[in-house]
């Protein structure tokens, strides 16, 4: 009597286990990737790319100065991808003498993040369009009002317009 009456209660404690187990797996089923990730990320690639357009540039100056030929390679585009996963395990045996164990719960999650950039060659018209764009005069101006001395700055765009 004493061995019915225990595994009758056995089987309740068992159920609230299978049924506290099937509420973590519905709960994992719910992860997602944050909005915030997209705010920062977006912030962290956009000053990578301005600070390898600045480099690529000074590069192709320095090309320039010793008559090699400059080459710009731009950006075509930046795909990210999040992936966000989970798995989970539950195994019950029924108690024995050689093993003790009622339920056995198991779980993992993984995450990645994954991105591609596509450099495309600057040629042809885009590339002859950028090289050889003259200065505006409001870049000149802007220049004078910055502070930068005026003795430097016509010098460099006198310079840069006669080949001097």
């Amino acid at each position: 009597m004493t061995r019915l009456m225990h595994e009758t209660a056995a089987k309740p404690r068992l159920g609230r286990w299978i049924l506290g187990g099937l509420a973590l797996l519905a709960l994992a089923g719910c992860t997602s990737v944050s909005p915030t990730r997209v705010t920062s990320d977006r912030l962290d690639y956009g000053q990578v790319v301005a600070e390898s357009w600045k480099r690529q540039t000074l590069m192709n100056v320095v090309r320039l100065r010793y008559a090699d030929a400059p080459m710009f390679l731009d950006v075509a585009s930046i795909i990210n991808s999040y992936t966000v996963g989970g798995n989970a395990t539950a195994h019950a045996t029924l108690p024995s003498r050689t093993d003790p164990n009622v339920l056995v719960l198991g779980g993992s999650g993984n995450g990645s993040n994954t991105p591609t950039v596509t450099y495309q060659p600057l040629l042809g018209d885009r590339f002859t369009k950028s090289l050889l764009q003259p200065i505006p005069p409001a870049a000149v101006f802007q220049l004078l009002q910055g502070g930068w001395p005026a003795s430097l700055v016509f010098r460099t765009v006198v310079g840069s317009v006669n080949g001097l």
